[in-house]
């Protein structure tokens, strides 16, 4: 059912997720792509369910496609840092921090 020019405006806007990494990234740390994916609302399956495994690899690609656009816009950086255990972690950042 279509509503009015007045409904629309009071509606609320959901921040693409772009918008939401790009603000989060706005307090000049670096941060994983885990706790990037979490803000977004990508979160891991904790079952071993097929369908919440496949929408959850579905979530993160297309989420790893948006980054990956944010770094050729030359938006954000990306680098590789030695983890725990050996484990290479995946960190962004808003490329003006770099200066």
């Amino acid at each position: 059912m279509p509503i009015s020019l007045d409904e629309f405006k009071k509606g609320e806007t959901q921040n693409s997720r772009e918008e939401i990494v790009y603000q989060l990234l706005g307090d000049g740390k670096a941060y994983s792509l885990t706790e990037l994916e979490n803000k977004v609302g990508i979160i891991r399956p904790k079952t071993k369910d097929p369908i919440d495994t496949i929408r959850y690899i579905s979530e993160e690609w297309s989420f790893r496609l948006d980054l990956d656009k944010m770094i050729q816009d030359g938006r954000i950086v990306s680098k590789q840092i030695d983890g725990e255990n050996g484990a290479l972690n995946t960190y962004y950042i808003r490329k003006e921090f770099l200066k």
